[in-house]
């Protein structure tokens, strides 16, 4: 009698982590909750697979946890510093059977054979991942192609389910965007796995619910996918961060290897209405709409940072420009508990992360992935007028990066000009393309941003040294873009029109910045006596 297949994620090491003590691991589900405070973090490189196994994690910690229910319950776990390995245990054996990838019955996060057409043929496994090389779809990020990647493991195709669950266009016809395909999704970092799995646990009461019926996630639900149907919303915070927007059923051989699966469209819902996922950030558009923030192929994180770290509750939300991921109003209650009990342990050094893909709009592709951490200093989430501190200082940076442009701009029309013949408007934005001014100036200044971030409990000396980092990269940067094109008398004359441009709009900017420094911190001292 031939044994039947199976790979329980409950017990077999499938997801990758890097311990504390600088090994790598793979754990299993029962594993990584006990031992979750060994561990640094996932080690993952798929910016797409890391937050979609996160979410699914998170879902389960909510439910074998019961909450947490209010602060005081966060802080009781909070302080023993590692999860009970008994409260995760007692949960596993209860729902042991729906975490096996190959149950003939109800396999780990796909759907039953009774999901698709009798005849219906086996795509290839690259599907699963938007970043992986599948069809005619580009080799944006790897080299892989169908044929190649047969040889699956069944904790890779775990991990991948779970990404395509969260990850997938709308192709047209039947298939629409997955939750999470087009937005920035945010997650705070903490020094180890339980503080960032703890970190981003919101409040949760298991009998509560935000439509209709109990909150519960799939694997709870004794009603198959196919039963469900496809526009249902959310029934609460764990079915939505285990949304499945794709049924996917993997094919495998006696031998236990994957060699393709059945695929189709799966749960819909629309996220970007407003407040619909705690860990979005939340942008006005140009049609006076609150919508979720995206990232963008030429703009870092840090740049629209300030959605981030407002004090979204200090304003009427109604009438808010902007709102930050919900979970930070979390972390300032949480640090408000932790503060009113002297004794309790503190929070160690944050880092916000930032997932998701680049995507062009209104097309079924993707430009790039991108993973991106900043610190996020606390006194940023509590405090107003640090918010209004990094507000300034970005401010600062965006109106100097204005100033070098129009310095390149000046450069550009220099070189080109021609007796009293003006150049081609054309012609000088490819000019000024070509001078890379941008490209030479934000990616240097980010890490000083970061440092900035770090000297925030003394804003008014953190404002300086920004400035003055700020003013040395734009000179640099113009330094750089003009060291290229400066030969012969034409060059020189262009180039120094330019610097001089740069120089008058950098002091003017320096004037400005003195003058609301100096009502910033007038501000501070009424507001402290």
């Amino acid at each position: 009698m031939t044994e039947r297949l199976s790979f329980n994620l409950v017990d077999e090491p499938w997801i990758p982590v890097s311990m504390l003590d600088g090994s790598d691991a793979e754990l299993s589900l029962r594993d990584l909750f006990a031992r979750a405070h060994e561990a640094r973090g996932f080690n993952e490189p798929s910016p797409l697979t890391y937050i979609s196994v996160a979410r699914f994690l998170l879902a389960i910690a909510h439910r074998a946890l019961e909450g947490p229910r209010s602060a005081r319950h966060w802080v009781e776990i909070w302080q023993g510093e590692q999860f009970d390995v008994e409260t995760f245990d007692a949960y596993f054996d209860q729902w042991h059977h729906r975490f096996d990838l190959f149950d003939p019955d109800v396999p780990f996060a796909q759907a039953p054979r009774s999901g698709f057409e009798a005849d219906e043929r086996t795509k290839a496994l690259s599907k699963l991942g938007l970043e992986l090389a599948s069809g005619t779809n580009a080799t944006l990020f790897d080299h892989s192609a169908d044929r190649n990647i047969e040889d699956v493991s069944p904790a890779f195709a775990a991990r991948m389910i779970l990404t395509a669950c969260n990850f997938g266009f709308g192709e047209g016809g039947i298939y629409r965007d997955t939750t999470l395909v087009r937005f920035a999704i945010f997650l705070l970092e903490g020094s180890n796995l339980f503080d960032t799995l703890m970190l981003n646990l919101q409040p949760y009461d298991p009998n509560q619910s935000l439509s209709s019926g109990l909150d519960s996630p799939w694997w709870e639900s004794d009603a198959p996918l196919t039963e469900v149907k496809d526009e249902t919303p959310p029934r609460g915070l764990t079915d939505h961060l285990t949304r499945r927007g794709r049924k996917v059923l993997l094919q495998t051989q006696d031998d236990g290897a994957i060699t393709g699966m059945y695929y189709r469209p799966g749960l819909t819902f629309d996220a970007s209405q407003e407040g619909s996922d705690p860990f979005f950030a939340w942008q006005m558009n140009k049609e006076e709409k609150l919508t979720p923030l995206r990232l963008r192929k030429d703009r870092a994180l840090w740049r629209d940072s300030t959605v981030l770290f407002q004090t979204s509750k200090a304003a009427e939300v109604g009438a808010a420009r902007s709102l930050r991921p919900m979970f930070l109003d979390n972390v300032a209650t949480l640090s408000d508990e932790i503060e009113d009990h002297p004794g309790l342990r503190s929070f160690p050094p944050l880092k916000i992360m930032a997932f998701g893909l680049v995507s062009r709009p209104g097309q079924a592709s993707a430009q790039l992935w991108r993973t991106e951490r900043l610190p996020l200093p606390l006194e940023v989430v509590l405090n107003s007028d640090a918010f209004e501190t990094v507000h300034h200082a970005i401010a600062i940076a965006e109106k100097a990066g204005d100033v070098l442009r129009r310095a390149g701009n000046t450069l550009a029309v220099g070189l080109l000009t021609s007796g009293d013949r003006k150049p081609d408007k054309a012609d000088v934005m490819n000019r000024l393309t070509l001078l890379r001014i941008g490209e030479r100036y934000w990616p240097q200044l980010e890490p000083r941003f970061h440092a900035f971030l770090e000297r925030l409990e003394d804003p008014d000396t953190a404002l300086d040294k920004w400035i003055a980092d700020v003013r040395y990269i734009a000179r640099q940067a113009y330094k750089d873009a003009a060291l290229v094109v400066e030969v012969g008398a034409q060059g020189m004359r262009a180039s120094m029109r330019g610097e001089r441009s740069l120089n008058w709009g950098l002091r003017h900017l320096l004037d400005e910045h003195q003058s609301v420094g100096t009502e910033t911190s007038q501000h501070r001292e009424v507001t402290a006596s």
